[in-house]
């Protein structure tokens, strides 16, 4: 299945028959239909069309002598896919230019189905980090337009604890970029820590209550004088309501939360899938691996 930019395809030339070549001269065509471009061809030993990009290849070179059951050095051609490519794409293939045989096996159409998503990376598939932090992943998204395939979304699967995924952007509908970001520092989250202090305002509190509670007791125990049962119960009370306050108002501020557990060391498969909004097309997975030290 061909879904994807850039690809390269290789055409064998064989002696299939019983005689071996006698010399000449041995062409190779390939012509190209709708949604494909050759940008380059080459092979060992043959000279091929200079023109590029092109949809008609032409490759040539002496014939010599070759055994029965003995190939000539395969070509390479380099096609690209067009977004608007058919779901199907056609590549004729010809060899000529010396005496044959047998003239019906020297030609090949091939129709070869062409994936509506395809993800490819931009880089490396493979990645290496400290715990706590985070991965990169580069890819190219193309996208088919003929027809639309709608809106793509990406996904991750197969995370390693202690960890999330992101995507930039989460979705494309158009062919693009797209970068997946793998955090391993406790799913996302980093921990702020925040020295201890002395609340002030505890204190402060407490240097305008001790005089004004000071008055206050001194007027009533002018007046409770006379009822010396009195004067042990004020005191008890004012010592409690006292030691109530400085217990909801003073102190410094609580600790600080746990850090959160961080991945794991360990090599990881992540499974990155793009799906369409369109039904019909199958989600296209592309797997990365991360290891975390």
């Amino acid at each position: 299945m061909w879904d994807k930019l850039g690809l390269h395809t290789r055409s064998n030339i064989s002696n299939v028959g019983t005689t071996a070549t006698a010399g000449g001269t041995i062409n190779l065509t390939d012509q190209l239909f709708q949604g494909l471009t050759a940008t380059a061809a080459s092979g060992t030993g043959w000279s091929c069309s200079s023109s590029f990009p092109t949809t008609f290849v032409f490759c040539t070179r002496l014939a010599g002598t070759l055994a029965p059951g003995a190939a000539y050095p395969p070509i390479t051609i380099t096609l690209n896919v067009a977004p608007d490519a058919p779901a199907s794409v056609l590549s004729l293939l010809n060899v000529g230019g010396i005496g044959d045989a047998n003239f019906t096996n020297n030609f090949l159409n091939q129709f070869l189905p062409v994936s509506r998503v395809a993800v490819t990376s931009s880089g490396s598939n493979s990645a290496t980090v400290a715990a706590g932090n985070a991965a990169s992943f580069v890819f190219s998204a193309n996208l088919a337009t003929n027809p639309p395939v709608g809106t793509v979304t990406f996904s991750a699967t197969g995370l390693p604890p202690n960890s999330n995924a992101s995507f930039s952007p989460p979705s494309l509908t158009l062919s693009g970029p797209v970068a997946l970001t793998i955090n391993t520092s406790g799913n996302g989250h980093v921990a702020a820590l925040r020295p201890t202090v002395p609340d002030r305002f505890g204190l402060g509190r407490l240097a305008v209550f001790f005089p004004f509670a000071g008055v206050i007791g001194f007027v009533l125990l002018r007046r409770t004088r006379r009822k010396s049962w009195l004067s042990p119960a004020l005191a008890i009370s004012f010592l409690a309501l006292t030691l109530g306050f400085v217990g909801c108002g003073g102190g410094g501020t609580p600790p600080p939360p746990p850090a959160p557990a961080v991945t794991p060391a360990g090599t990881y498969v992540i499974t990155m899938t793009a799906t369409s909004s369109n039904v019909t097309i199958p989600p296209v997975v592309t797997k990365v691996t991360l290891t975390v030290q």
